[in-house]
């Protein structure tokens, strides 16, 4: 476990619809104007650098709940982001 690597993206206040919107940027900013790098981007450039990630937890949709959306909407950008992590290993 000490030789896992642990990294974050931390994109506050984003829909899911932004976070797949900023899924192949190097550069994206959050609400509270931190810049982070996309899903996957950042997964992309893991595996480019010999060092990929072997695990991958997504935490979004929280964001989304109160737009009034169909939650069938919700559930496919979820699973789009998935989706963009399995292309990447």
């Amino acid at each position: 476990l000490t030789k896992s690597k642990v990294d974050h993206i931390g994109m506050s206040g984003a829909t899911l619809a932004e976070l797949l919107a900023a899924a192949d940027k190097a550069h994206a900013y959050d609400v509270c104007g931190r810049m982070w790098p996309g899903l996957r981007h950042q997964l992309r450039s893991a595996q480019n650098d010999g060092s990929p990630y072997t695990h991958v937890i997504i935490l979004g949709g929280t964001n989304d709940m109160c737009s009034g959306e169909a939650a069938a909407a919700m559930l496919e950008r979820m699973r789009r982001l998935h989706e963009a992590a399995w292309e990447c290993g």
